[in-house]
């Protein structure tokens, strides 16, 4: 009797899980699909801006933010841009502070991107939607931080011709590889998608960043 018992409050707690799982993995598709297509966006612009004579094919983004609070941040977001052929193009590095640019073409020629309010909306787009995925997986962290400054780095890859999957990984961790700071580790990845970041916080005396 108590077997039985056991074993149905086992699978309670199994379905439990397996039901957080699934609203968790569709609150997160908004936030990755906008995160994705505004990529592929800020991809787009810079294939405009450096040579429009191309097919874009694979390119990946490194984010580096270090921010106060999600309306204040510094460091970069950093997109590298391939054609079909596999060619390097274009780089382009948003700063999401001043929201300036700074470029270069597969000659070597520098450039910039030249609509400042998409810079804008493309920076905060990209900011606020990594973010929203920490809110979602982590709903404690931000809001009980003790350390005033978060830092989120890591990098997003998208691959053009490849299939969407029908159910996304994904995989999130809490590391400690100092023992004394946690790591926030999260993992996406829908096939065409990939992103992996990384958040911890930091004291204002270990950075000079503002």
């Amino acid at each position: 009797m108590e077997d039985r018992q056991s074993d149905r409050s086992s699978k309670k707690t199994f379905d439990l899980e397996e039901i957080i799982e699934k609203i968790t993995k569709g609150q997160l598709e908004f936030p990755m699909t906008q995160l994705e297509h505004s990529l592929y966006e800020m991809a787009t612009y810079t294939k405009e801006e450096a040579n429009n004579k191309f097919e874009i094919g694979n390119f990946s983004t490194r984010i580096n933010l270090r921010c106060k609070d999600p309306t204040q941040c510094r460091g970069y977001i950093n997109t590298v841009l391939y054609s079909k052929d596999k060619n390097k193009i274009a780089e382009c590095r948003l700063d999401p502070l001043s929201y300036e640019s700074r470029c270069i073409d597969y000659s070597g020629r520098p450039f910039e991107l030249s609509d400042s309010r998409k810079n804008i909306s493309l920076i905060e787009d990209i900011k606020n939607r990594t973010l929203e995925a920490y809110i979602i997986k982590f709903p404690a962290v931000l809001t009980h931080r003790d350390k005033p400054y978060m830092h989120i780095i890591g990098g997003a890859f998208i691959y053009p011709d490849k299939p969407i999957k029908d159910n996304p990984e994904i995989i999130t961790e809490i590391d400690t590889p100092k023992g004394d700071k946690y790591y926030y580790v999260f993992v996406y990845n829908n096939g065409r998608f990939y992103t992996a970041l990384t958040l911890h916080f930091d004291d204002p005396y270990e950075d000079n960043y503002f």
